[in-house]
């Protein structure tokens, strides 16, 4: 049985689907299509070096739901800090897939999935021959 408290989330190349409403994303995520699923996000501001005039400077936006945490980074200025905005996401909670690696799936499918993607692949960690927890870095 599913654990209602959290949406799914569903990682496609440059997508994001939080399932339960279907809201899709792509490359134009917005912090209120977010926040509709995963309610006020917490906002850090770095204000940047002022040697740099603050163009290093980032705004992240994290929303924590049980066990997982969705941050969306938009950077001042991407082409001076090399940062791209970006969506990171961090989960072991069962209900997650990204890319169809899910939390609890064995390992040896996860590896055969994990190959598709290419470039776009999450990073995952195994315990006991299965999936305990993945990370994904979605550039927008």
């Amino acid at each position: 049985m599913k654990n209602k408290k959290h949406a799914t989330i569903i990682v496609k190349e440059k997508s994001i689907t939080l399932a339960k409403g279907a809201i899709t994303m792509v490359t134009n995520a917005k912090v209120k299509i977010l926040s509709k699923k995963w309610g006020k996000p917490k906002k850090e501001v770095y204000e940047g070096n002022p040697l740099y005039d603050g163009l290093d400077g980032y705004t992240t936006y994290i929303w924590k739901k049980g066990k997982t945490t969705i941050k969306y980074i938009i950077p001042v200025d991407k082409t001076f800090c090399g940062l791209r905005k970006r969506i990171d996401i961090h989960s072991s909670d069962k209900n997650l897939k990204i890319f169809g690696i899910k939390i609890g799936m064995k390992q040896k499918k996860a590896e055969k999935i994990e190959k598709k993607p290419g470039d776009y692949a999450p990073y995952y960690e195994c315990e006991n021959g299965k999936v305990s927890y993945v990370y994904c870095t979605v550039n927008l």
